[in-house]
């Protein structure tokens, strides 16, 4: 089980937007560490972690298509590859997570963080 007081999660909406995930879309922007309760209360001091092959700065340009097909998502674990052959793994540790990101042979491996205070 995961600290309560922040948590991961794949992220499908805008950073500042009160909807991280929505089920019904294709694509990824990043894996956040948030405090949200609620998707009706603002986010504050947050993160979030975007895997890529090509650094891309700008938010609508870099999120990552995936399928469901492609997605495992439980209480204690969460896995997607996306349509470019990179990999997202979290798990939760007593205190926060662990990540990793796998990339596919001989692509460039960049990490993109956004840091948001709303």
């Amino acid at each position: 089980m995961t600290f309560w007081h922040a948590y991961r999660t794949p992220q499908t909406g805008k950073n500042g937007d009160g909807w991280k995930y929505q089920y019904f879309l294709d694509h990824i922007r990043g894996f956040q560490q948030a405090h949200q309760c609620s998707s009706w209360t603002r986010d504050y001091a947050v993160f979030s972690l975007m895997p890529m092959s090509e650094l891309v700065v700008d938010e609508n340009k870099r999120e990552a298509r995936f399928s469901h097909t492609h997605e495992i998502a439980k209480p204690n674990y969460y896995k997607v590859t996306f349509d470019n052959k990179i990999t997202t793994e979290i798990s939760p540790s007593e205190r926060g997570a662990h990540l990793r990101f796998s990339y596919p042979s001989g692509k460039k491996a960049f990490w993109f963080l956004m840091v948001m205070t709303v």
